[in-house]
């Protein structure tokens, strides 16, 4: 019997799916963050990069998936620029926001102001302190998980593992290292699920 494989850490999952992400964007086939799903909103102006919606609830506040080629955010979002305001207790909370390539995922007070194209537009974000803030993160982060797993299920069936096998051996030597050598990553997303 073959031992489970081992969990990735979370920041190199995080940059490998984003490496998957980046390349999905040019498939040949189409952009395929689009046929899954997502929404796009380009930059209004240069300077910025795309920023991709997917909307987890269409109740208030609506619950999305946000992607950059800098971040990812799961949480509540917004598309009123008052959520930029300082917090009050009877706000709505936000949701977890995960820097590329930073190793501590971090919680934004408020639902996400929508559209954002530009790394330093995002609100300030703060570690989990209290133990409702850490249930809160860890729920959010679950909720990711699930949608990457289950993102990387569909591209295995729209893709194929000889696509997914074609853009990992395009990376860069320094990430052949630390990258699981896998074409799916869904099982390793299911993993930070529990």
């Amino acid at each position: 019997m073959q031992p489970p494989p081992r969990a990735l850490r979370l920041p190199v999952l995080l940059d490998q799916q984003f490496w998957f992400l980046g390349h999905d964007i040019r498939h040949s086939g189409g952009n395929a963050l689009l046929r899954f799903g997502f929404v796009r909103w380009r930059p209004p102006s240069a300077g910025g990069t795309s920023c991709y919606v997917l909307a987890l609830s269409d109740q208030a506040p609506l619950e999305a998936v946000v992607c950059w080629g800098f971040a990812a955010y799961c949480g509540p979002v917004s598309f009123s620029s008052a959520q930029l305001e300082p917090p009050d207790s009877d706000a709505a909370e936000g949701g977890v926001l995960v820097l590329r390539h930073a190793r501590t995922p971090r919680l934004i007070h408020r639902p996400l102001p929508l559209p954002i194209n530009r790394l330093a537009d995002l609100p300030a974000a703060h570690t989990a302190h209290a133990v409702a803030e850490e249930q809160r993160l860890r729920a959010h982060l679950a909720r990711l998980a699930e949608v990457f797993s289950r993102y990387e299920q569909w591209a295995r069936g729209a893709l194929g593992d000889a696509y997914r096998l074609s853009t990992l051996s395009a990376l860069p030597r320094h990430k052949q290292r630390r990258f699981e050598p896998q074409p799916d990553l869904s099982e390793q997303w299911a993993r930070w699920q529990q």
